[in-house]
């Protein structure tokens, strides 16, 4: 990483920056949830001692939290109640797709004084979660009732299939065991050969399956071979089949908000390049082009009286310098803590269009007097 990346030109230090992230996470709200949560969790725990099977989603769970997503800080809030109430998972809501069901039950047979007992305790463990790897279980097609034939059914009927739903391969079984998978691919160079047969188990070629348990990026490379992946639950059954398309659509939800940011620098390198001159770079921002400057800089340089004023735009410049503002902590933070701490509020907000609505809408032709 360039030192450029990182180099705040303001009077908060990138550690103040972080602070006022991590404080600003921990909000009355939150600690309202936490508490409704708990209270949840404790009906929960109550009808496991009486013998009830207790189901939910970790959407559900987490919805109980206050988050939409998964994370090491959300996580570890979770498991904080989790640990009070001597409450688990099966499997970990952590891991597993989160519209599927898990089945919560009591770690130990020792359930009195479990939340006291956990006040009394100055240190919470940081519990480690396979979840902060982006494993396959937590893709929605992973999870999937799939689509398939068995080897003995007429291959119209695979072909018809495929067509209704737009689906490129099927999964044969020989029964409950897998047989292969049956394709376009396999269907028309069987045809070209001159074969002529009525039932699927011609057309079938063989596959390797990959469990569930296993990181995306270990899936890569078998979609990349065959095409798609068919994924094996814990059980060794097929539980849902992914392909290039899902890969493309978690790396774009991973990826998009530095890609925001990115576009958002490009906007304002763009305005600054155009519309303010050498001298007021030099002079605000210490540096002679445009292209030296850092985030904090463009800050500095936008909200100069005489730099607004020259360039004549028809906009607040206490309200488009406090939006750019927010923008650079974002930057900064994301920059340190994104890997860590995924589902902060500064690395939601990126995907909140409300935040980004005007640098990214900005065209200078558009608002220049």
């Amino acid at each position: 990483m360039k030192a450029s990346l990182i180099k705040v030109d303001t009077n908060e230090t990138v550690e103040e920056l972080i602070t006022e992230a991590v404080q600003e996470s921990i909000t009355e709200e939150a600690l309202n949830f936490e508490k409704a949560a708990f209270e949840t969790l404790s009906e929960i725990k109550n009808k496991l001692k009486e013998g009830k099977e207790v189901s939910h989603t970790p959407r559900e769970i987490l919805n109980w939290f206050g988050h939409k997503r998964r994370g090491p800080f959300v996580l570890e809030t979770i498991d904080r109640s989790f640990k009070k109430l001597e409450l688990e998972t099966n499997p970990s809501y952590g891991e597993t797709y989160l519209d599927s069901y898990v089945f919560f039950k009591l770690t130990n047979e020792n359930h009195n004084n479990a939340f006291q007992k956990a006040k009394e305790e100055e240190v919470v463990e940081k519990i480690n979660h396979d979840d902060q790897a982006h494993t396959i279980r937590r893709l929605k097609s992973a999870n999937s009732k799939i689509v398939s034939v068995q080897k003995e059914d007429k291959l119209e009927k695979a072909i018809t299939l495929m067509l209704m739903n737009q689906y490129s391969q099927l999964p044969v079984f020989s029964g409950e065991k897998l047989f292969g998978v049956i394709s376009w691919e396999s269907i028309g160079s069987r045809f070209h050969l001159g074969i002529k047969e009525e039932l699927v188990s011609k057309f079938v070629i063989e596959v390797k399956p990959i469990s569930i348990k296993k990181s995306l990026f270990q899936a890569l490379s078998l979609i990349k071979e065959q095409g798609f992946a068919l994924i094996e639950d814990e059980n060794r059954k097929i539980s849902g089949i992914i392909t290039g398309a899902d890969i493309s659509e978690m790396f774009q939800t991973l990826s998009s908000p530095f890609l925001l940011i990115g576009e958002i620098e490009s906007y304002i390198r763009i305005i600054i390049d155009k519309y303010v001159s050498k001298e007021h770079i030099k002079r605000i921002g210490k540096r002679d082009n445009v292209h030296e400057l850092t985030f904090g800089s463009y800050v500095h340089i936008l909200k100069d009286p005489v730099v607004w004023d020259e360039m004549k735009l028809n906009l607040c410049k206490d309200q488009f310098s406090e939006r750019l503002d927010q923008v650079r902590k974002i930057r900064v933070v994301s920059i340190f803590l994104c890997k860590f701490f995924p589902t902060f509020k500064p690395r939601q907000r990126l995907l909140k269009s409300d935040w980004v609505t005007l640098p990214m809408n900005f065209h200078p032709q558009a608002y220049h007097c």
